[in-house]
């Protein structure tokens, strides 16, 4: 089973304890599961250090928008983490388009996917998990930084409802009910 992690780039500090409680659960209340990040600071960052800080390098997959340049995810990779480069395709396709493609290629076939957000429009997080809501995962917001629920993910008919993950209060998307057809 994957679970996929991501979230603000630029994320407070103050939430790595957060982080690092959610993704050490994961890790422990599934141990079979791999864990499926990008390659950003701030979110991904945070969750790249937790699962080192668990000792489970090698349920990691970080997924990168080029080849790796930051210590920590050589790190990783020299831990047993896989890095799977050029994530969202070569260097040919504009940087938006490729870290857009990266992230839902790091969420696709993924039973979880959980977000850290710094803020609740966070745009490119809530396409991913727009993507993630399409493909069947389970969906959770942890806000750090603002109050109430994220904006919904584009496209997607339902509703962030209350939740918690690893004793922490988070939201989790409730798709819309599918009414049956009539004839």
């Amino acid at each position: 089973m994957f679970v996929a992690f991501g979230g603000s780039r630029v994320l407070a500090p103050s939430y790595k304890p957060l982080v690092s409680r959610v993704v050490a659960a994961a890790l422990l209340r599934r141990p079979l599961c791999s864990i499926r990040v990008g390659c950003a600071r701030g979110a991904d960052a945070f969750v790249v250090s937790a699962v080192l800080a668990c000792s489970a390098a090698s349920r990691l997959a970080i997924f990168c928008v080029a080849n790796p340049t930051s210590r920590s995810f050589a790190r990783a990779a020299a831990r047993g983490a896989r890095v799977v480069s050029f994530a969202g395709g070569q260097p040919a396709i504009p940087i938006a388009a490729r870290l857009a493609l990266r992230s839902r290629r790091s969420v696709a076939g993924c039973a979880v996917v959980v977000f850290f957000l710094a803020s609740a429009a966070s745009r490119g997080s809530l396409g991913c998990a727009a993507a993630a809501v399409g493909g069947g995962s389970q969906v959770f917001a942890f806000c750090c930084g603002f109050s109430g629920a994220p904006a919904a993910p584009p496209g997607c008919s339902g509703s962030w409802q209350p939740a918690c993950l690893a004793g922490s209060p988070c939201w989790a998307w409730q798709p819309a009910a599918v009414q049956p057809a009539l004839f």
